[in-house]
Parts: structure tokens; C-alpha cells; sequence
């Protein structure tokens, strides 16, 4: 009879905590969703932020500068815009991480501005050869989304 009980106590419990990691996996599914907007490159480790307005535009191919936008479907896709080229393709969740992985990160970038080839060169940091995928570490708040490159160095974007 006890044998019962411990064993209905162990499913319980188990139950309980599986279901837990789907709510957490479904929030963050749900506050990835929308479309954000590039405010700063941030580096925790020596203070420094760079915003659009700190990037040289002085080459006259790539001196005009336009914002990246990034939006997130809910039917794991993914658009945006560098300010010139226009970005696709698919994401999911590895929540344990938590990492942002792209799939089939398709990108024009015929004359790219130095700020978008910021953004772009900082992305591919976390290209895993193996996969294929951008593979990044995130976090994300009501407003805000934090995608890094290295350790303490990441992309901040606003929910537009």
C-alpha cells in the first residue's frame, strides 16, 4: 500500500515539473513574438555601448544608414530589414540555454551600411559549422531583447 502512494507521489511530481518547463518554453515563445528594433550594440565587460550614431559613415558606398528590424512569427519564422537588404528564415527555442537558433538565415547584402554590417558580422560570431544555424544566447523582457555574440556582449533591441 505505501509502495502506491510513493509511486503516485513520484508521477505527480513529475507531471507537475514537465508541464512547468512547457509554460516557461510557451512565455518566451510568446514575448519573442513581434517586431523589434536594433537600439545598441552593449559590452557589460568594459561599459562601452555603440549606437547607430557612434558608426563611421564616412565610406560613400555604406555611409547611409537605415534601422534593422527583426520580427518574430508565430509560426517560427522570422522577417527584417538591415535598413537596405531584407532577412528571412526560421527560428526555435532551446529554452535550457536559452539560445535563439536560426535556421536558414537567407540575406541580400549588395551595399550593406557599416551598421548593418555590424549587426550582421556580430550575428554569424555564434555560426555553428556543424548545424549550419546561428546559434545565440538571448534574453527577452516586455520590451526588451538582448541577443549575444560573446560573453557579455550583446544586441539590444525595443519592441517596436
Amino acid at each position: 500500500m505505501c509502495m502506491k502512494y510513493i509511486l503516485l507521489f513520484t508521477l505527480t511530481i513529475v507531471c507537475f515539473f514537465g508541464c512547468n518547463n512547457d509554460d516557461d518554453n510557451s512565455q518566451t515563445d510568446n514575448l519573442l513574438l513581434d517586431e523589434w528594433i536594433l537600439v545598441s550594440f552593449v559590452n557589460d565587460i568594459n561599459g562601452t555601448i555603440i549606437t547607430e550614431n557612434d558608426v563611421d559613415h564616412s565610406n560613400p558606398i555604406s555611409n547611409e544608414t537605415g534601422s534593422i528590424t527583426i520580427n518574430f512569427l508565430d509560426n517560427s519564422s522570422f522577417t527584417g530589414n538591415t535598413g537596405r537588404n531584407e532577412f528571412s528564415g526560421y527560428y526555435e527555442l532551446n529554452n535550457l540555454e536559452p539560445q535563439l537558433i536560426l535556421l536558414n538565415y537567407i540575406s541580400t547584402e549588395v551595399n550593406e551600411s557599416d551598421w548593418g554590417w555590424l549587426f550582421v558580422d556580430n550575428l554569424y560570431l555564434n555560426y555553428n559549422i556543424q548545424t549550419g544555424y546561428l546559434e545565440n544566447n538571448f534574453e527577452v523582457s516586455n520590451e526588451t531583447l538582448k541577443i549575444y555574440y560573446t560573453e557579455g556582449k550583446y544586441m539590444n533591441f525595443v519592441r517596436l
